[in-house]
């Protein structure tokens, strides 16, 4: 997947059409996904059956980066060469029957064939409003004491505090998790020098996550040494895998949930190395 991921724009369409078509039938979602993502710039009006297909083959994976990604190559093939788009693909779309959230319907709200499917979407249930008081008592009310998590790895201890007065989903899952023991012999699976360390991936290989999404939150915070980011592969696909900020970089700020940062441990964060293992996350009250 990471190989098929750093295929550059350069390479000509039909020699990536060669290298991914292994991969678009695979039973590895993760592998699914990074061939999807290669075709949706090149996608033509050949390549609205690839997504149909690989919509219906997602519909078992625990994780929606395949059906967002073959949703994603329909609008894209349809923007591009929707003239092209023969009869029978046109009824295949029309005829659609396969499950999708509403947000990934939204996708291809431009689609024209797709527009009955697209409305037929039953609407994702909502919170109970009993739930959000629960979590506003919990970070919001007045004088209440915000969590620290505390990263025990193979090097020693990263301790952080959580935003919860300002991030209030993002930090109620990530502390939820790792309660449950979610957060528990993971790889820190991406390491870029001066940059980010990033972990939370139970596959361990930056794909996986916990089979939810959460909604982005841009809280008021930047991006500055130590702090604590959700990772995301687009709008609202937020999950379990997380980030801490080597140094400051403020292209990311209004673009990611900072919830959270470092407050002690900074030489452990700086000596991690791809393929460290973090041992578990502890909450503290």
């Amino acid at each position: 997947a990471a190989a098929i991921s750093i295929i550059p724009p350069s390479v000509k369409d039909d020699e990536a059409r060669t290298l991914i078509e292994p991969s678009l039938s695979h039973a590895d979602l993760a592998l699914r996904a990074a061939a999807l993502a290669v075709l949706i710039p090149r996608a033509r009006a050949g390549d609205v059956g690839t997504g149909l297909l690989a919509l219906r083959r997602a519909e078992a994976d625990r994780e929606g980066n395949a059906r967002v990604n073959a949703l994603r190559v329909i609008a894209s093939a349809w923007r591009r060469d929707s003239a092209r788009v023969d009869s029978a693909t046109r009824r295949a779309m029309a005829a659609l029957r396969t499950n999708a959230s509403v947000s990934e319907r939204r996708l291809v709200t431009s689609v024209t064939p797709l527009q009955a499917w697209v409305r037929a979407g039953v609407p994702e249930a909502p919170r109970a409003l009993a739930e959000y008081e629960r979590v506003v008592r919990k970070y919001q009310a007045d004088g209440v004491r915000q969590p620290r998590a505390v990263i025990h790895t193979e090097r020693g201890q990263i301790t952080m505090e959580l935003f919860g007065a300002e991030a209030p989903l993002v930090v109620e899952a990530f502390v939820r998790l790792a309660s449950e023991g979610f957060y528990r012999n993971t790889l820190f699976h991406r390491v870029v020098p001066n940059f980010v360390v990033q972990d939370g991936d139970p596959r361990g290989d930056g794909s996986g996550g916990p089979g939810f999404a959460l909604r982005d939150h841009h809280a008021r915070r930047r991006h500055d040494r130590g702090a604590l980011g959700l990772a995301t592969s687009g709008p609202d696909t937020g999950g379990s895998q997380y980030y801490l900020c080597h140094s400051a970089q403020p292209h990311l700020d209004g673009g990611y949930t900072v919830f959270g940062r470092v407050i002690d441990g900074f030489e452990v964060m700086d000596g991690i190395v791809q393929g460290d293992r973090m041992l578990r996350i502890e909450i503290k009250s």
